[in-house]
């Protein structure tokens, strides 16, 4: 009978670990191996390629684009970009063509950025692994607050309820002056995953979802009574709008707000309502890792996260990071959440454990294996492991355990895994904790 039992609670352990805050790690940026600090840094996006390559686009001192690559053995961001420029000491001839203040930006891909700037009407796309510049898209009407493209070439971009679209990097657009009215010149903007354009309408204190195909006609769709700030589409169906209700104007207090959608906008619900003091500032960015695990930040300490697909959120403080007045940002990418904080570095969470291990998965520590990927044996290396007997598991990323066994393991250790082609997460349990992606070819 006990064993009955604890096969039936078993599955319950692996699919309850809720988040554990003390999980966030910090890194700082570097330049040819020495520290630059984050305190005049502001990351605008981060986002990882083919081989887990990932990237940050920061600006520094509100002025010059920058572009960091994480190393994965060193674990620190590197500069692969240096955007900087001194007018006082460089010739006038060798000059960038770009000399406005960025309002903002995002990565394309693995080797190009997309930026718009506060003052001068136009965009630019940057190569920066060769500095190829492109700005000749300007715009005559448009002043952008909001914009973005993706690597398909689908950007829009925003100053109000003047709405600009293209299907081709800006080599030519559409332009719409919307005829909703508007409080808000920064609505939010966003190209779903099935390249539809996307406008969050705010009008009279409440939101709107206005979406179109073409960029030419649109669909405007009552959300509910509060501000946006962030959209987000987990699929085509299942999306996530995170903002503020204004409760107190005067002190500038807002209620934190998401509402959810899943058939693609055309109705949503509440599934976020909450004040916290002394004051709650509205939710600033929302992101998921996949359809059952998002988390939403406010200020720089302050986030919510959801371990059941958004339909409940649980508040928290994140004690490493300071708590300030600015917004935190939010990514993913490389089985990790990345909490952009202003002037304080980069925080990034591992979601590898979370939803497979009753163990609170910040005692887990990451160890190194070689090769991986790997055909048949996956070698333990370096001085990453304790010697000692482990209970060894893996688990297939849905959460299945597919193995396990006890044995004597220390660095060096070879392990014979016979597994079928795909990734794995593989855990060792004993005195210490460790973990490890792996990848079986």
């Amino acid at each position: 009978m006990k064993t009955i039992i604890i096969l039936i609670l078993f599955p319950l352990f692996l699919f309850c670990q809720e988040w554990d805050n003390n999980n966030w790690e910090r890194y700082d940026f570097y330049k040819n191996g020495k520290i630059l600090g984050s305190g005049s840094m502001e990351v605008l996006d981060i986002k990882c390629f083919g081989n887990d390559e990932c990237y940050a686009l920061t600006m520094f001192m509100i002025y010059d684009f920058e572009v960091f690559k994480f190393d994965k053995v060193l674990k620190i961001w590197e500069s692969v970009y240096d955007g900087r420029w001194d007018p006082f000491n460089t010739p006038e001839s060798e000059w960038p063509d770009i000399t406005e203040q960025p309002r903002g930006g995002n990565l394309v891909n693995d080797s190009t950025f997309f930026a718009f700037y506060k003052d001068e009407t136009m965009f630019n796309i940057i190569n920066f692994k060769t500095e190829e510049y492109d700005t000749t898209h300007y715009f005559p009407k448009i002043r952008a607050l909001s914009a973005e493209l993706n690597s398909n070439g689908y950007g829009i971009a925003s100053s109000g309820n003047d709405v600009f679209t293209t299907k081709n990097s800006w080599k030519d657009y559409n332009f719409v002056g919307l005829e909703y009215p508007s409080s808000i010149w920064d609505a939010p903007v966003k190209v779903l995953n099935n390249n539809k354009f996307v406008l969050l309408d705010y009008d009279n204190g409440d939101c709107y979802f206005t979406i179109s195909s073409d960029g030419i006609d649109w669909e405007r769709y009552y959300v509910g009574d509060f501000r946006p700030f962030s959209i987000y589409f987990v699929n085509k169906s299942i999306g996530f709008i995170a903002g503020g209700r204004i409760i107190n104007i005067n002190n500038s207090q807002l209620d934190d707000v998401i509402y959810k959608t899943t058939d693609g906008g055309l109705s949503w619900y509440k599934v976020l309502d909450q004040f916290n003091k002394p004051a709650s500032w509205g939710l600033y960015d929302i992101v998921f890792f996949d359809e059952k695990y998002g988390i939403a930040s406010s200020k720089s300490g302050e986030i919510y996260t959801t371990s059941n697909s958004g339909e409940s959120w649980e508040y928290s403080v994140v004690d490493k990071i300071e708590n300030n007045i600015f917004y935190a940002s939010t990514a993913k990418g490389d089985s990790k959440f990345y909490l952009l904080t202003f002037h304080q570095g980069i925080y990034s969470y591992d979601v590898g454990l979370l939803g497979i291990s009753s163990v609170p998965f910040h005692q887990y520590k990451e160890i190194i294996c070689f090769p991986n990927p790997f055909v048949n044996k996956l070698t333990i290396t370096g001085n990453s492991l304790v010697p000692d007997h482990y209970l060894i598991k893996v688990f297939s990323t849905e959460g299945k355990l597919i193995y396990s066994e006890e044995s004597f393991l220390q660095n060096g250790t070879s392990l014979n895994l016979n597994l079928n082609s795909g990734s794995y997460y593989l855990l060792l349990e004993g005195k210490n904790y460790y973990y490890k992606k792996i990848i079986k070819e």
